[in-house]
């Protein structure tokens, strides 16, 4: 029986071919999405910055691969709950107008 060997690189990690790239940075984008969307206030500023950065560059990583189409419906998929919370947040913070302000 032949062995099948992967090319491997730092760490033993494999190493992707070009097509399969596709598909692995469609994958890290949901994930990311899914961190932001479940965690991301438990995050203090600096976890929040670098989550974002992260969606943003697997993004551009899609869109450089020819899937930024994809990528997009993905983000458009998630961005309706994080609006949903993040107006939620704003009218929670919004101090009660008085009778005299109406």
């Amino acid at each position: 029986m032949v062995e099948q060997r992967h090319e491997q690189g730092p760490l033993g990690l494999k190493v992707f071919k070009p097509e399969e790239l596709d598909d692995v940075n469609m994958e890290r984008l949901k994930r990311l999405l899914r961190l932001r969307r479940d965690c991301f206030h438990r995050l203090n500023r600096v976890g929040q910055n670098l989550v974002n950065r992260s969606i943003t560059g697997v993004y551009a990583d899609c869109v450089d691969s020819g899937k930024g189409g994809d990528a997009q419906t993905l983000m458009d998929s998630f961005l309706p709950e994080f609006l949903q919370k993040t107006d939620a947040t704003k009218d929670e913070n919004k101090p009660a107008k008085s009778k005299a302000q109406e």
